[in-house]
């Protein structure tokens, strides 16, 4: 969580300062959801979110078993903890199931 709120803080003092901020991250707990509302309300933002779609699931599968942020404490995902059903915030958030996402919240002061 400490990378979700540095990363709101950021977006806060961005915006505060009349730029426009893009955030990509998975959000996959209310709690880094949290965050992006959050900046966008204590700044007066409008929050428009994206949702990216592989449908190809073979490419996704390849894409995450090739991938390496260089993270030397946090390891990758396994293809199982993606693979599965969407989970149940994202049916709530947009009611319906779209699939495999990867979020990008953008904001526009």
């Amino acid at each position: 969580m400490a990378a979700y709120e540095a990363t709101r803080a950021m977006a806060e003092l961005n915006l505060h300062l009349g730029r426009s901020v893009m955030v990509d991250a998975v959000n996959d707990s209310e709690e880094a959801r949290q965050t992006r509302l959050t900046a966008a309300s204590r700044t007066g933002s409008r929050l428009d979110l994206v949702h990216l779609v592989i449908k190809d699931e073979r490419e996704h599968e390849r894409r995450l078993r090739n991938r390496d942020r260089g993270l030397a404490h946090v390891g990758e995902p396994a293809w199982w903890l993606v693979s599965g059903e969407v989970p149940d915030w994202m049916l709530s958030m947009y009611g319906t199931r779209l699939g495999r996402a990867i979020g990008i919240s953008s904001f526009r002061g």
